[in-house]
């Protein structure tokens, strides 16, 4: 790659070295599939090693490249009685970052395990001898980053119950316990910054979400970045990955379901298409911030406060089952809506702070005086722009309302029909060139 690409500066030989171990040694979900902590360290030093020498090779063309070294580094916290475990994995989060700047010695806390792990110390003392270090670290953040290990099983009758040999636990997201408010990215940082002294860029932030979700888990990362940038700490960049959206990584591919979580871009369409989180990475590359109305309330994972001001809402006008199912969908996404008389829409959207007015057509009947067979959601923007989605009554009304909604906070226009959808996000839209009047939009 370099002698073909001799004008790239940054190079990652390896994603992860410590975390795919873990995924591959330690849990068993890829290839050798082990299942304990020898081959999850065996593999940790092969891939620092084959990092280390893949950038000398890189250097003989590029002398100046640069090794951008991803890892995840999520802080474990736990009950008292776990204590010594999470101070174990706190401790070995840094390994591969340790090994790769020749910090792993005869008097790191690691390095007897590593040798008991049937590691052979020439690669120790080579990788010491000869560094490697990363001329930025990079930080893989997600809300499932942080962990919390918890003894009282009783609490978690729906959790898988794993253990150490000694004390068997749970392991869940920190975001989901008491420990909420200690799991935040500035944290995460700040301890980087404190043990290594060099750049940083925070090289994955995504959200498998709703699209609001998405967009507050993005600009949380964005001010977090900056308050450890405040604070001190040299952070060059956040990454919004990934940009074309990945399939399947809610089960680490252990599973080929074809579950899809969008990115920049949604590509489950004839061509990619843009969501808001394109728009706010383009304005914040641009003008170093980005607003949306989604954002006046924070994600699930925050403890929301009284506001200081209303948060700025959608008018929703429509009667019957369909209407209730997006008003109740919008008090999940922590989306404000007020409902309004459909008599009232145009005036009130010219008229206030209102983003965007939904309108439904769940009663239509057909020329024979059937019902229809399909629900038309419509929503209008200020100004012209519209949106418009057309739906199947035999696809879930929670649904049809929730990839609905995707649209509307991706303030997409134009017309489309829901060709099918599942839980989770998981649908699937087509682009209509005109509506039923001939009246043609942005596709």
């Amino acid at each position: 790659m370099a002698q073909r690409y001799p004008w790239l500066e940054m190079f990652t030989p390896i994603n992860e070295p410590l975390t795919t171990a873990r995924i591959s040694g330690l849990y068993g979900l890829w290839h050798p599939h082990g299942t304990c902590e020898a081959t999850c360290f065996r593999l940790t030093v092969a891939q620092c090693r084959a990092t280390a020498l893949a950038m000398k090779a890189i250097r003989e063309h590029i002398p100046g490249a640069q090794l951008v070294q991803t890892e995840d580094f999520g802080r474990v916290f736990s009950t008292p009685r776990l204590g010594y475990q999470a101070d174990y994995e706190n401790e070995r989060r840094w390994l591969a970052l340790d090994l790769l700047s020749g910090l792993v010695d005869d008097d790191h806390p690691f390095h007897r395990r590593l040798l008991d792990a049937g590691v052979d110390r020439r690669h120790l003392d080579e990788l010491s001898a000869d560094p490697c270090p990363p001329n930025v670290i990079g930080i893989d953040y997600y809300l499932t980053s942080d962990r919390l290990l918890d003894d009282d099983l009783r609490r978690y009758p729906d959790e898988q119950t794993g253990g150490n040999g000694i004390d068997a636990y749970v392991d869940i997201a920190a975001v989901r316990s008491q420990m909420r408010d200690h799991a935040r990215l500035r944290f995460r940082l700040k301890e980087i910054w404190d043990r290594y002294r060099r750049p940083i860029a925070v090289t994955e932030l995504h959200n498998g979400c709703t699209r609001e979700e998405q967009l507050r888990w993005l600009i949380e990362g964005w001010q977090e970045a900056k308050a450890a940038r405040h604070d001190g700490a040299d952070i060059r960049a956040i990454t919004a990955w990934s940009l074309f959206g990945a399939t399947d990584w809610n089960s680490m591919l252990a599973h080929q379901k074809g579950y899809y979580e969008s990115g920049a871009f949604d590509v489950r369409d004839a061509s990619p298409r843009k969501t808001i989180i394109a728009s706010a990475v383009s304005q914040i590359a641009k003008e170093g911030a980005f607003d949306h109305p989604a954002l006046d309330r924070p994600g699930w994972w925050r403890t929301e406060c009284p506001p200081i001001k209303p948060a700025r809402s959608m008018l929703l006008a429509g009667f019957g089952r369909m209407a209730s199912v997006i008003e109740e969908c919008c008090h999940m996404r922590r989306l404000a809506v007020r409902p309004t008389p459909p008599d009232k829409l145009t005036q009130e959207l010219a008229q206030t702070n209102s983003w965007a007015a939904i309108s439904i057509d769940d009663a239509g009947r057909s020329s024979r005086g059937s019902l229809s067979a399909l629900t038309n959601l419509r929503c209008r923007f200020p100004g012209i722009a519209r949106l418009d989605l057309q739906a199947a009554r035999t696809i879930g009304m929670v649904e049809t309302a929730n990839a609905f909604l995707d649209l509307v906070v991706d303030g997409q226009t134009g017309m489309f029909r829901l060709l099918r959808a599942e839980p989770n996000n998981q649908y699937w839209i087509e682009a209509v060139a005109e509506d039923e009047s001939g009246a043609s939009y942005a596709v």
